[in-house]
């Protein structure tokens, strides 16, 4: 992703993939670690969607049922 470290909207879309690659692995820990980073940093607003839904599948994977329901 280093790559695209000059365009923030590719960034975070790259990223945001990677993360939701990493769920379906179940490679939850580096989920989590780009999920949390995307979360504080300014997210491009096009993509809170996107988020929201890999963040929300992210929860579900560790069975936290009551926590992913505001991101669904």
């Amino acid at each position: 992703m280093k790559h695209f470290s000059f365009d923030k909207p590719t960034y975070d879309k790259a990223a945001i993939l990677l993360a939701r690659s990493n769920i379906e692995l179940d490679w939850l820990f580096d989920a989590e670690k780009i999920l949390s980073d995307l979360n504080n940093e300014n997210l491009t607003p096009s993509l809170t969607g996107s988020f929201s839904a890999a963040y929300a599948d992210f929860l579900l994977k560790r069975k936290n049922y009551a926590d992913a329901i505001p991101y669904l």
